[in-house]
């Protein structure tokens, strides 16, 4: 998998700010449930996928230490599963490797954390 190629995967919004044009607030709020259930699906695939050295630099490169830490903000504080996953797959990206720990404790989005 070359990074460089899905680094646009986990810039993607993670907020409601990228939905502010829906017309309708049920329409805003499905949404929005949609897209937190779809950042936790891809933060439990993540999860799971990073096994080895190789495959969690991967991850960490294709960016998505910002996105999973912007999973955890004050903005999911009522969806559980949600932040579950994202630690989840943060732990992972430590598991045995210390440049996956280094780059989460260096992460810019680490120390923007509202939680």
């Amino acid at each position: 998998m070359n990074p460089a190629t899905h680094s646009s995967l986990f810039n993607q919004p993670t907020s409601t700010t990228a939905l502010s044009s829906s017309s309708s607030c049920s329409s805003l709020s499905s949404s929005s449930s949609i897209q937190l259930r779809i950042s936790e699906v891809a933060a439990s695939i993540l999860a799971k996928v990073a096994v080895t050295p190789d495959e969690q630099n991967a991850i960490i490169s294709g960016g998505a230490i910002p996105f999973l830490i912007r999973l955890l903000d004050s903005w999911t504080s009522s969806y559980t599963k949600v932040r579950e996953a994202a630690l989840d797959c943060l732990g992972a990206l430590c598991r045995e490797n210390v440049r996956g720990c280094k780059a989460i404790l260096e992460s810019k989005s680490m120390r923007s954390l509202n939680y």
